[in-house]
């Protein structure tokens, strides 16, 4: 059974020893499994909402354009129980771990491919999001749409395939994640960080902590803003910082150093003293965000 046939780079070798299925579901499904499907963090925050990958009217063309059968999908997931079972037998501890975050959180799959447009088609379905009709380059509301016709959307054919795999490590899945999101082109942050590493882990966190201001400061506060911070721009600047710190700021910080860094963190921890003196600037950083705030407030600006 050829899986990928329209998936570019992907070959049926490279699935078959994950143990995959294969399913074409009705847009029924693919809404309750979306529900059930955790993004993982080393994953783009894409759909409607997210502003990373495709923007609202990237998503309503999607719809309208899978709704009348001009457009594929295929959604690429890892089966969290199967996967937790695996995991056990073989001794792996990270990879066990890692999908039973995603169990104690009720899901059922962790996404690797196809976020995008399974979150576009739940947004149409249970979030009043309007598709693009390609046909009469109009915006529908799913209210718009008569019952009947409803009904055999939600339960009809939807031309989106479903690979789901159930026997592959943490770190294969974030491999084949990286290798094959291709109808968005990845950034060079994004595919860094797709990673199971401590070091990628450090760097996560410290942004989604310090935030505020890589937002306020780095990037402003606004859309493009916003967007850069989805797009993992805190994280290289973090990254950044801590290879400058690493090398007692003898290091330069061009795309390839920080490609090194984050390679050379594969199956090794975090190095805790770099890190505690990279924490202790960004604490810094905090500080002066709240005093020009602050500052601001009583000026009577922004």
């Amino acid at each position: 059974m050829e899986f990928a046939a329209t998936w570019k780079g992907l070959t049926t070798s490279e699935l078959s020893q994950y143990s995959p299925t294969v399913e074409y579901p009705t847009f029924n499904k693919i809404v309750n499994d979306h529900e059930r499907t955790g993004l993982p963090w080393f994953q783009r925050d894409g759909g409607p909402d997210g502003g990373s990958g495709w923007d609202e009217k990237n998503c309503q063309e999607f719809v309208g354009n899978v709704i009348r059968g001009k457009a594929q999908h295929t959604i690429f997931r890892a089966a969290v129980g199967l996967n937790i079972l695996q995991a056990k037998e073989r001794g792996d501890v990270e990879s066990e771990q890692f999908y039973q975050e995603y169990a104690d959180r009720g899901e059922k799959y962790v996404s690797g491919d196809g976020w995008n447009g399974s979150t576009s088609i739940h947004a149409f379905f249970k979030k009043d999001m309007p598709m693009k009709d390609p046909d009469i380059d109009e915006l529908i509301l799913l209210k718009e749409i008569d019952e009947e016709t409803r009904n055999r959307l939600r339960f009809g054919p939807t031309g989106t395939r479903i690979i789901t795999l159930g026997n592959i490590s943490a770190s294969d899945f974030c491999n084949l994640t990286r290798k094959h999101n291709l109808s968005v082109a990845w950034n060079r942050q994004e595919q860094r960080r797709c990673r199971p590493t401590s070091l990628v882990h450090y760097i996560r966190e410290s942004a989604l902590s310090h935030s505020a201001f890589y937002k306020e400061f780095c990037f402003g506060d606004t859309q493009t803003g916003q967007n850069a911070i989805k797009q993992y721009g805190a994280e290289e600047q973090i990254a950044k910082l801590f290879n400058m710190v690493a090398n007692n700021f003898n290091k330069n910080n061009n795309p390839d150093d920080l490609d090194e860094i984050y390679e050379a963190s594969e199956g090794v921890d975090v190095d805790k003293k770099v890190a505690t003196r990279v924490d202790n600037i960004l604490s810094v950083c905090d500080d002066i965000l709240e005093s020009a705030l602050e500052h601001a407030k009583l000026k009577g600006g922004k």
